[in-house]
């Protein structure tokens, strides 16, 4: 077996151009893809939107059924509804709640 080299001096210019070709090619990587933090920051900030927008309208249609007139219970429901099905809970909400007073 050949023993592993352990003297660096040996091989000079080895670790520099190692170094420089890993540089080389962090820098084309970053040009090609741009500001890459943003596109790490993206799926983050996407996910806080819905979740905020998703925290509105459970907001919204609970004050919108007790302005409506109904129970304080059912207003509850309405909100956990819209809280925990959002999509599916808004529908059935507009499709269930009462008319204008």
């Amino acid at each position: 077996m050949r023993a592993a080299c352990t003297n660096i001096e040996q091989y000079p210019n080895f670790w520099y151009t190692h170094k420089s070709a890993i540089m080389k090619k962090q820098v084309i990587a970053l040009v090609s893809i741009g500001d890459s933090s943003f596109f790490m920051l993206l799926p983050l900030l996407v996910i806080v939107l819905l979740n905020v927008l998703n925290i509105v309208i459970s907001i919204w249609g609970y004050r919108d059924s007790r302005r409506r007139g109904n129970s304080k219970e059912f207003s509850i429901i309405v909100l956990v509804a819209l809280l925990f099905f959002p999509i599916i809970g808004l529908i059935v909400y507009l499709i269930i709640r009462k008319d204008e007073p």
